[in-house]
């Protein structure tokens, strides 16, 4: 490996705590995706009726998935490509704040439905 190919593949300690928290955002979203969504999904067909259209998108197969896939292709562009380190900081903070921005969506979509249960009951 030339000596450009290693700076190229250097990561700054800026850089490492940034990919550590996409990292970490990466492995909640998969969590949420793999354990915490279908166990809501169970929970809201005992309920019957019928989910606002946040939830129903955000409780489907390919929500999380794919934003998952954005932001690793993000990751990927930002470190394997050969790119500007100001290019390659925006799109790490870009897949940063995508994969926050998927974490809360996917929250509050999953618990609209208590919400508005919630929002339902009146005090006596």
């Amino acid at each position: 490996m030339t000596e450009q190919e290693k700076e190229r593949w250097r990561v700054s300690d800026g850089r490492f705590f940034g990919l550590v928290l996409i990292g970490a955002a990466l492995l909640f979203m998969l969590y949420m995706a793999v354990i915490w969504l279908p166990a809501m999904s169970a929970m809201f067909a005992d309920f019957g009726g019928s989910l606002p259209w946040p939830t129903e998108m955000a409780l489907s197969w390919y929500w999380l998935p794919a934003w998952i896939a954005v932001v690793l292709a993000m990751v990927f562009i930002a470190l394997a490509l050969e790119i500007r380190a100001r290019l390659r900081t925006i799109l790490l903070a870009l897949a940063l704040a995508i994969s926050g921005g998927a974490m809360m969506g996917t929250l509050w979509a999953a618990y609209l439905p208590v919400f508005e249960l919630a929002g339902a009951i009146e005090a006596d």
